[in-house]
């Protein structure tokens, strides 16, 4: 497999796993493992660990390594001599030589998803197996969750690591749960999540749907096509599948959804402010770029004036946004702007006089609202060209599209 084995990828911090990300890892690994139960007889891994799970080019995750594996004939197996199989990854059953069945292999999921989710290893703390056989069995020992990982999230692994194997969740089970937590991760704000879900959409859904449910949603109507900010939202969240067609597909990726209407929400707040008059209020500032890596932003730049900016989102980075400038000395520099829906804006700017740092920060301001408070600390002062606005305007008449009174630059 080009990226080796789920522990390789999980050491490598060079590689940039998102929680959407570590979350289809493993739901990859429980369907792989569901298969194995649902066969007939059932076949119980017994070694479900990071290094038997494999990682393609795209991340997707199989499982392998079946040399301990068994059949289950019985309801139930016991171990007779060796108990085999990995200590930390084992369940109290095992370690006790007790009876078993498909549930030791679900022990040993909630500690491969800890592992994923956190990149450590697990029970470092243990050195001698007696002590460690009598922490897990006794004592009950578990990893510590992060509060970082999400409540549901936290219940699977606590559910999966159960000392009572009929307690923990079959991977049939596990599997829905992986889904729903994936979509909760992906799209964060409540309304475009609820948008999302109630339309049965999976991981991607087809413009022309989507773009109908949306504009029903919003009150927009048959004139929404041809508004620009409707364009740029196509721009921004599609992808074309089947380009070799006549008429190729555009299809919204559930992934891009998320993360445009995480940075543009609300969906929809009332009739008068939606997802779309946010939009527009940022494109019409005319240095609002897109997505855009750093290359890209520095091939836009590169022999502009001092001062010359634009901003610009980036699939790697979830939320954030970035400013790209020519500064000073007429050199491009990149400076990240985070932000959260529940926190706001906030960003370390450095006095010229003092050479001290301090931090910008806004809850309630927009993004061109929170641009233009960076105006003169940043010294943004032209807006550079190639702008989403200056894209998606050349057929479309501008007078009647910016909005009045509003005055970001």
């Amino acid at each position: 497999m080009p990226n080796g084995n789920l522990e390789t990828v999980l050491k490598d911090h060079q590689i940039q796993l998102s929680d959407r990300l570590k979350l289809s890892m493993a739901r990859d690994c429980a369907l792989g493992m569901n298969w194995l139960h649902k066969a007939t007889p059932p076949i119980l891994h017994r070694d479900l660990k990071p290094p038997n799970l494999l990682v393609d080019k795209d991340y997707t995750v199989k499982v392998c390594d079946f040399g301990l594996s068994c059949i289950r004939e019985t309801d139930v197996i016991k171990d007779k001599d060796k108990v085999p199989g990995t200590p930390l990854y084992m369940s109290p059953e095992v370690l006790t030589k007790g009876n078993i069945n498909e549930k030791c292999d679900v022990y040993s999921f909630g500690i491969v998803l800890w592992q994923i989710m956190t990149r450590q290893d697990p029970f470092p703390e243990f050195q001698d197996f007696n002590e460690f056989r009598s922490a897990i069995c006794r004592k009950n020992v578990r990893p510590p969750i992060p509060s970082s990982v999400a409540q549901s999230v936290k219940s699977m692994m606590e559910r999966s690591w159960n000392k009572s194997p009929s307690t923990r969740p079959s991977f049939e089970e596990l599997i829905p749960m992986l889904e729903k937590a994936i979509m909760e991760v992906t799209i964060e704000e409540s309304h475009s999540r609820k948008f999302w879900e109630d339309h049965g959409w999976g991981e991607e859904a087809l413009w022309k749907h989507f773009s109908e449910a949306l504009s029903t949603s919003l009150g927009l109507g048959k004139e929404a096509p041809d508004m620009i900010e409707w364009r740029v939202l196509k721009h921004m969240l599609t992808v074309v599948r089947d380009k070799n067609k006549v008429e190729p597909e555009h299809v919204v990726l559930q992934e891009k959804f998320g993360s445009v209407m995480d940075r543009f929400y609300p969906l929809k707040e009332s009739k008068d402010y939606n997802v779309m008059t946010h939009l527009l209020e940022t494109i019409n500032t005319g240095w609002f770029h897109g997505d855009m890596e750093r290359k890209g932003a520095e091939e836009r730049l590169k022999g502009r004036e001092t001062g010359t900016f634009l901003v610009r989102t980036s699939n790697t980075i979830r939320f954030n946004f970035t400013i790209s400038k020519v500064d000073r000395d007429g050199r491009i520099t990149h400076q990240r702007i985070e932000f959260h829906p529940k926190k706001g804006f906030s960003i370390i700017v450095r006095s010229k006089e003092s050479n001290q740092k301090s931090v910008i920060h806004s809850q309630e301001d927009t993004l061109p609202e929170f641009v233009a408070r960076l105006k003169q600390p940043l010294v943004l002062l032209i807006p550079c060209a190639g702008s989403l606005m200056e894209q998606f305007s050349k057929d479309t008449g501008l007078a009647s599209l910016y909005l009045q009174g509003t005055d970001y630059y």
